[in-house]
């Protein structure tokens, strides 16, 4: 494919997954001979035997085939001109293995303009503007954590909290469905399955949560945490190298990654000083918009 694009093309810019796709990226340069960019926004899989244990536990499919697949895969030579990273951390991870610092860039991913909002999303962010809610939007997959976000909203003792879970269609949804009836969640926790106006439920919300339990599997940084901050929606994140150097400490509120009681203690910080996530509101929007116009300090 790149050999038939190279006689009318200026450069080539592909977008791979993650580090461990990158000597696709050496092939395609060897063979085009024209400036590439290799865009890169995952993250490589970096689990050491103590932390990959849990993880093969909980799904050894999900977490075991990206651990080997990083593994096995071929390193690349960092043949290309430029290398393209979403987030500082996963820039280093590209430096760790072998980039030269001086073909590396980090520029956080654009979000796209969004449609007006639809009367069902206009309707569902007036019910979570009602009392205060919790709002997890994404799959259902094992690396998202909705399991641990079940937990540790389980053990709040305010009981006039909801949480409202937008599943993508991704996952298990019965076996989400099964932790909230056995929690004793069901007059708390609500479960949509369809698409939402992300901005406009996210605006409602006490805070948007982020329950990942790793931070492979999607884009680095995640979308949905860029989305909570263009929103001003607080963001409860697990405190990954991802996001935490980002540095959106105003938007953010983090807890120890997969710890429930960490992360109840999060939630529980924002119900108690309702002031502190207004001030969160407004660092999040001034965070985004700095980013938007090349101004936040990634590196």
């Amino acid at each position: 494919v790149a050999s038939r694009l190279a006689p009318e093309s200026d450069s080539l810019h592909l977008f791979l997954p993650t580090p461990g796709f990158l000597w696709i990226a050496d092939r395609v340069k060897e063979r085009c001979g024209l400036p590439v960019t290799a865009v890169c926004l995952g993250e490589t899989p970096d689990a050491g035997p103590e932390g990959l244990w849990p993880l093969l536990r909980q799904s050894l499919r999900f977490h075991g085939l990206r651990h080997l697949a990083a593994w096995v895969m071929p390193r690349s030579r960092f043949l290309c001109d430029r290398y393209l990273a979403g987030s500082p951390h996963a820039a280093d991870q590209l430096a760790r293995a072998g980039c030269p610092v001086s073909k590396l860039a980090v520029s956080a991913p654009c979000l796209p303009d969004e449609p007006p909002p639809d009367a069902f999303s206009r309707e569902l962010a007036a019910r979570v503007a009602a009392r205060p809610t919790f709002l997890y939007l994404g799959h259902f997959l094992p690396n998202k954590g909705v399991d641990l976000l079940l937990d540790a909203f389980a053990g709040l003792p305010d009981r006039s909290t909801r949480l409202l879970l937008v599943w993508s269609g991704l996952g298990d949804l019965g076996d989400v469905e099964r932790r909230v009836a056995r929690l004793g969640l069901g007059e708390r926790c609500e479960v949509v399955g369809r698409q939402v106006h992300r901005s406009t439920v996210m605006a409602a919300a006490r805070a948007v949560v982020l329950p990942f339990r790793v931070s492979y599997g999607q884009v680095s940084p995640p979308i949905a945490f860029l989305e909570a901050m263009r929103a001003g929606a607080p963001a409860v994140v697990p405190s990954f190298p991802s996001v935490t150097s980002l540095r959106a400490d105003g938007g953010a509120a983090f807890f120890a990654p997969g710890d429930a009681a960490s992360l109840t203690s999060a939630l529980r910080g924002l119900l108690e000083e309702p002031r502190r996530a207004e001030t969160m509101r407004t660092a999040a929007k001034d965070w985004y918009r700095s980013l938007e116009h090349g101004q936040a300090p990634l590196l």
